[in-house]
């Protein structure tokens, strides 16, 4: 957005930068955002798509009407018992943003897919109006309807024991609860402050949107490397930062069936949630009988692989980006030996922004190719909690 000087008896005029200058997909490529391509969605197998894994969004509710989210048929709104189609009115829009970023269907005109298009999503709008009993209620309704994963996409600025506890609840009945770490710049927001609860914190990168709009605004008044990923100024922050994931720019989904690139750590939380279902949905450990089973346990290892996955950034607080930004590609035994990629052993440039290279481990280990001797021995060294 482009705001230009007003003179004495003028119009004033605004002029807007299209979204189609940001898309860089050739003809007939899937229409991946930055966000996406960093977390190498565009290298999955086109089959990938989050199939079978059932996904709650609780939010400001979703437009359904948009053509890319009609595909959402299941919700609730929890603040209005009177109207059952009331959740499809999305006032505050977040929730039809978030809900393309996880589950946008694929269109030939669209500027944009899901990361998880096929999941089955269930929309609990609980904002604007609502209170921590409709979050409690909200949580209730998932463990209810065997969800997999949860996207909490409100916070509040005191800590609630009824819901951590029913956050626990969720866990122990095998749901993975996610949720943006907040947008105050200041701590980590509850409930990104429950244990149990996998916190995201936002992360933006360079030349992915004109630098005379306000996300130019957003990094972190720190060097910068190549890369161009910096921590962003308005993420909460915190130990209880799990991982980070794009949060700037990020273009999805809005009600009245356009779009728009938004700003939020709750941009980040859907991302990373996308990528859970992928998880779910198609690695072999998470689909086995010991780990497979809805309990805490499956919960456990699909949060132990995102942060496996992370790819850390050199001379960053770990408060504010954790384990770093998951990538598919480092996720060990998910994606064939051909198509992972584990780095050219360079050392990064000690500045924000600068991509570690992961540790290879000697060739007599070998344990990539088996995710859970991956895991087993990474908490035997005391390098995973």
């Amino acid at each position: 957005m482009k705001r230009v000087a007003q003179g004495p008896g003028q119009v004033n005029v605004i002029r807007l930068n299209p979204l189609d200058g940001t898309s860089r997909s050739f003809q007939g490529e899937r229409p991946y955002g930055w966000g996406q391509r960093l977390m190498k969605f565009d290298r999955a197998p086109v089959d990938w798509n989050g199939a079978g894994t059932k996904i709650g969004l609780i939010d400001s509710g979703c437009d359904t009407s948009h053509p890319l989210l009609r595909h959402i048929v299941r919700g609730e709104d929890l603040t209005r018992d009177r109207d059952p189609q009331s959740w499809r009115s999305d006032e505050l829009g977040q929730g039809t943003h978030c809900a393309g970023i996880v589950a946008a269907s694929a269109a030939a005109s669209s500027e944009m897919i899901g990361c998880a298009p096929a999941a089955e999503v269930h929309v609990f709008k609980v904002v604007p109006g609502g209170h921590l009993s409709d979050l409690i209620h909200a949580l209730g309704q998932c463990i209810e309807r065997r969800l997999d994963i949860v996207q909490i996409g409100v916070s509040a600025e005191h800590f609630s024991e009824l819901v951590a506890q029913k956050l626990t609840e969720a866990r122990l009945s095998g749901i993975a609860c996610i949720t943006g770490a907040g947008n105050s710049g200041g701590a980590v927001q509850f409930p990104g402050n429950v244990p149990g609860v996998l916190t995201v914190a936002a992360v933006g990168k360079l030349r992915e949107y004109p630098q005379d709009t306000r996300h130019a605004q957003r990094a972190l008044p720190q060097p910068i490397a190549f890369s161009g990923i910096y921590a962003t100024n308005f993420s909460g922050w915190g130990p209880q930062v799990g991982v980070c994931a794009p949060g700037v720019a990020v273009v999805s989904s809005v009600p009245g069936g356009g779009y728009a690139a938004w700003d939020g750590t709750s941009m980040a939380a859907s991302h990373v949630v996308g990528f859970s279902a992928l998880l779910l949905s198609h690695h072999p450990m998470l689909q086995s009988i010991n780990y497979g089973a809805r309990a805490d346990q499956r919960v456990a290892t699909l949060f132990d692989f995102l942060r496996v996955a992370a790819i850390p950034y050199a001379q960053v607080d770990p408060n504010r980006v954790g384990a770093g930004l998951p990538d598919l590609q480092q996720v060990p035994g998910l994606l064939p030996i051909s198509q992972q990629f584990f780095g050219s052993g360079l050392t990064a440039a000690p500045s924000l922004g600068a991509l570690q290279s992961p540790y290879m481990p000697p060739p007599e280990a070998a344990y990539l190719g088996n995710a859970m001797n991956a895991l087993l021995q990474l908490r035997a060294a005391g390098l995973w909690l």
